[in-house]
């Protein structure tokens, strides 16, 4: 879709909301009258009278005539008034009514989508179904020289910083990049028994976790001054990649098992059950390395294959690979 025909129907879906918002205005200003109308009706009184006897002579209290012409001339008001929202309802109608309500609703999620983007400019939206039988399906724009000595872990971005998380003992480290060259801007050795596996950014700072000693770090994003350590337990009692999840505020984190874990960003405690994960042949997902959050799903590359999994996260359910 050209970037023309999108502003277009962005433009019509708005106006698509504006004119569902004057509607439901419009409805319960209907209600409002329709109640206005209600209280000014009279109740019917029991005078005790039979029906058959005759009406007692009518007194013409002159404050009654006054407060029954203000009353008739309240009616006529909301009359009107009741035409002229039913002649704007009609307008709505006419103005909207060769509008697919499919496409209104596929446009509804591509803004709402678009407001929901997480990092790189990345918006949620459907991934096409796809197995390992369709090939390659992803290009490589472009490639930068990267410091042999750093066996990438894990990466993370945010405004224009790439962050890594390097590995082996003794040679890990955190490091901020500039993301469109890949020069060095800061970099810190973490303690030498620490294995460095994956990272994440979240609300300012960094969360990091280690293979085998089950040991997490938490650093200002700024200046990788480190905030916090912590421990964690995951099923291989071991770490190897984390994510965060924007929309359900919680890091995604894999240990090379079949199963997801789920942190709490704030306490970083587990919360949920742990999730198996279901490769498209049938097999567990075992080995699940690196994750990223993208488009609503979990990436995860698997070790020793060049094969990305798209996991929804809820269920295990690898839908492409």
């Amino acid at each position: 879709m050209n970037k023309a025909k999108k502003l277009q129907q962005r433009a019509e879906k708005r106006a698509w909301k504006k004119a569902q918002k004057k509607a439901k205005q419009l409805e319960k200003k209907m209600l409002r009258q329709e109640n206005k109308k209600n209280k000014m009706k009279y109740e019917e009184v029991d005078t005790g009278i039979p029906p058959s006897a005759p009406s007692p002579p009518i007194t013409m209290d002159p404050e009654m005539i006054q407060e029954e012409a203000m009353v008739i001339n309240e009616a006529e008001k909301i009359m009107e008034e009741e035409e002229e929202i039913e002649e704007e309802m009609n307008e709505i109608q006419e103005e909207y009514v060769d509008i697919d309500m499919d496409d209104v609703a596929a446009l509804e999620d591509d803004l709402i989508f678009e407001e929901m983007e997480t990092f790189v400019g990345a918006a949620v939206k459907p991934i096409p179904f796809a197995t390992l039988q369709d090939g390659v399906r992803f290009e490589v724009l472009e490639t930068f020289p990267h410091d042999p000595t750093s066996f990438t872990q894990g990466l993370s971005y945010n405004n224009g910083i790439l962050y890594e998380s390097t590995g082996l003992n003794g040679k890990s480290k955190v490091r901020r990049l500039d993301a469109t060259t890949l020069d060095v801007i800061q970099s810190i050795d973490i303690p030498r028994q620490y294995f460095g596996e994956g990272i994440a950014y979240h609300n300012g700072n960094l969360v990091q976790i280690t293979w085998k000693k089950r040991r997490g770090f938490v650093y200002d994003a700024n200046d990788l001054s480190l905030l916090l350590d912590f421990p964690f337990e995951t099923e291989k009692m071991e770490g190897w990649g984390i994510t965060h999840d924007a929309f359900n505020n919680r890091f995604v984190v894999s240990d090379g098992s079949q199963y997801l874990h789920f942190w709490d960003d704030q306490t970083l405690e587990e919360v949920g059950e742990r999730v198996k994960v279901w490769r498209l042949d049938g097999r567990t997902a075992r080995a699940m390395n690196e994750l990223e959050f993208w488009r609503g799903k979990v990436l995860a590359n698997v070790w020793y294959e060049d094969t990305i999994l798209v996991i929804n996260a809820d269920t295990g359910v690898v839908e492409s690979e």
